[in-house]
């Protein structure tokens, strides 16, 4: 496959130590890791400015490290490899996790925040609007330690989530995705709202990475030190005609699950990740008090938003006019975001119902690691309403289910890691949405509350010595009506939390 790249730049990472930091080196063992921006890096597609480091003060970072390093300072949020620290309003830090028992694979010196560092500073050269600004990687004593913006505001899991929200990630996501920086981990409490109809994303810890050959490279197989020395800014000077190949049209072999996106939804998107990651999990927190109108409204964007600008985008691609494989690759591509552009435009219930199931379907390949196996007999009643929606619609909406069935066809889920348990309806969002099964689950449970309290209000007619034992046995009968109710509500609910622990949002509006 043939596929235009660019020429490689100098490398664009380098250690540097300040005079007073060398001179300190033995008692203090501070090293730092910067970048040296490149205005002609070919990631870079719109005008900026140099990054701004306004309100970063180097000296406060080091003596809180040392506070850190001493225990003597309090982290504000925890992730599963680091703990988050406010200096101040302007500074944050990233610190690896102290050695413990119960984390016995985490990252306990930091590598992580080296890698992020580099993808933090690369989407801030392609806009400072996207992500949290990176200020540096400090090294103490063999961690590393990363001092980035501290951003203040909400997560789509404690707040609703406007138009000007949903526009402004997906024009987020957009941009990323046609620069080939993906972030793996786009959920909810990797997402502050920063104001009216603004957000940015502020952790970038499991990552991948267009690479010149077509392939993506994944953060969380190669090493730190590939980053640090400047060798993977070697390899990711990609063109965007070469973004497209890899993009639409990558060669990756998956093994026996989808990798590559003419398989499947697109693996390598930031539009993707964001929907089954932070929309799925929306959806089930009950924010929103119209959720088929949220649904509607947001396919409605994503339309515009992102199918109608990759429209754009693959149609200002220089493709060589005598290579027919790219250019019928291309022809492809455009057909297929015209069809989502356009049912997308004005989504019918079927097609709403259709993109519910696919996002969860995406969640339960992906969201649960170890918990595969117990998550897939959802798949063949999924495939089973296609083929129904299919043969009931017309026009544009049939070479929608169409397509959307041959995708999901050409997967294995035979295998054996995937068999088992079907949804509750309590996480089904196709019954959530259409069948209002929380709005029944709750409207019960009221009921039988009313009752209670209605029985215990109303006079008694049985003498007082007696009332005690009746009233006690109709408060039992109705504490099981109470039961039943939660039992529809949240069908499973036991099994969930003993086979699979969800996922809990960040409290903080940090990155950890």
């Amino acid at each position: 496959m043939s596929m235009a790249i660019s020429a490689i730049h100098g490398t664009t990472l380098r250690n540097h130590y300040t005079n007073t930091v060398k001179n300190t080196r033995p008692a203090n063992n501070y090293a730092y890791v910067t970048f040296q921006h490149q205005s002609n890096d070919t990631f870079v597609k719109q005008k900026h400015s140099n990054i701004s480091f306004k309100g970063y003060d180097r000296a406060a970072a080091q003596q809180f490290i040392e506070q850190i390093e001493q225990s003597k300072a309090k982290h504000l949020a925890r992730g599963w490899q680091c703990e988050f620290y406010k200096i101040n309003d302007e500074i944050g830090i990233k610190a690896p996790k102290p050695l413990h028992p119960e984390y016995q694979n985490a990252d306990f010196n930091g590598y992580g925040n080296v890698k992020e560092f580099f993808a933090l500073k690369k989407i801030n050269e392609i806009s400072p609007d996207i992500a949290v600004t990176p200020y540096e990687i400090i090294n103490k004593n063999g961690k590393n330690y990363l001092v980035e913006e501290v951003l203040t505001g909400g997560h789509p899991y404690k707040t609703q989530l406007t138009k000007g929200h949903v526009t402004d990630i997906l024009n987020k996501a957009f941009t990323l995705d046609t620069n080939g920086i993906v972030n793996n981990d786009l959920q909810g409490g990797n997402i502050i709202l920063t104001g009216k109809d603004k957000t940015k994303f502020i952790d970038f810890g499991s990552f991948s990475i267009l690479e010149n050959s077509g392939h993506y490279i994944n953060s969380d197989i190669r090493p730190a030190e590939q980053y640090q020395n400047g060798t993977i800014a070697n390899l990711v000077n990609s063109t965007k005609e070469g973004r497209f190949m890899a993009t639409f049209y990558s060669d990756y072999q998956p093994d026996f699950l989808m990798r590559s996106d003419n398989k499947f939804l697109k693996m390598d998107s930031n539009a993707t990740v964001f929907e089954y990651r932070t929309i799925y999990d929306y959806l089930k927190t009950g924010h929103d008090e119209k959720p088929k109108d949220f649904f509607s409204n947001y396919l409605k964007i994503k339309s515009e938003q992102y199918h109608g600008k990759m429209i754009e985008f693959l149609e200002s691609l220089k493709l060589s006019k005598t290579d027919k494989a790219q250019l019928d690759m291309r022809k492809n591509a455009v057909e297929q975001e015209k069809i989502f552009k356009e049912v997308f435009a004005n989504p019918s219930e079927n097609v709403m119902k259709a993109e519910l199931g696919k996002m969860q379907l995406k969640w339960l390949v992906l969201c649960h690691g170890d918990q595969q196996h117990k998550t897939f007999s959802y798949f063949q009643d999924y495939l089973n309403m296609i083929n129904t929606l299919e043969q009931n619609a017309q026009g544009t909406e049939k070479k929608y289910f169409a397509s959307l069935k041959e995708r999901i066809s050409a997967l294995n889920f035979e295998h054996e890691v995937f068999k088992g348990r079907e949804l509750a309806d309590d996480e089904n969002l196709i019954k959530i949405i259409f069948e209002n099964v929380k709005a029944k689950a709750k409207e019960t449970i009221n009921k039988a509350t009313q009752d209670i309290i209605e029985i215990i209000e109303k006079p008694s007619p049985i003498p007082p010595e007696k009332a005690g034992g009746k009233k006690t046995a109709a408060l039992l009968g109705l504490t099981g009506i109470l039961a039943a109710g939660s039992v529809y509500a949240y069908k499973n609910i036991n099994e969930k939390k003993q086979k699979q622990p969800e996922l809990k949002p960040r409290v903080l509006a940090q990155s950890a």
